[in-house]
């Protein structure tokens, strides 16, 4: 959804219902299937950098889950907010699949970024505030 914001345009990216992003397919993440993985990355390369390079400011309105790639797309706008009960994770890390590091460590630093990176443990909007994971938690 876009919105005026005075004289310039700024994107808000948010989930239809109780779920801001739940990432990726599962098993086209995890096949065996070289097209499909392959595929899969292009596609990902692709929205990583569409994100990261969109010419407007992007505010991700995080309601629910922001799970694996949806985790990611948040971390790749410019501004989070979250809802009181959002959580983020990278849970495809326990099916041996690599979390989006690098942003992440820009935003919440590396001790933080390796811990959900490296365990998939859920982070919760009061404690996502505290980390720098999100400016502002607002009531549902």
């Amino acid at each position: 959804a876009a919105a005026s914001a005075g004289s310039s345009t700024l994107t808000i990216l948010r989930g239809d219902g109780a779920c801001f992003c739940s990432g990726f397919d599962r098993e086209e993440l995890l096949s065996f299937d070289r097209e499909i993985r392959r595929r899969v990355y292009e596609s990902s390369k692709a929205y990583h950098r569409a994100v990261a390079g969109f010419p407007k400011p992007t505010f991700a309105a995080v309601e629910g889950y922001a799970y694996g790639g949806g985790f990611d797309l948040a971390v790749l706008c410019d501004i989070r907010i979250a809802a009181e009960g959002a959580c983020f994770a990278h849970p495809e890390v326990k099916f041996g699949a690599p979390p989006l590091y690098t942003p992440l460590r820009h935003v919440v630093g590396d001790g933080w970024a390796r811990d959900r990176c490296l365990t998939g443990r859920r982070v919760y909007a009061a404690d996502a505030l505290r980390m720098g994971l999100v400016s502002h938690v607002v009531a549902p």
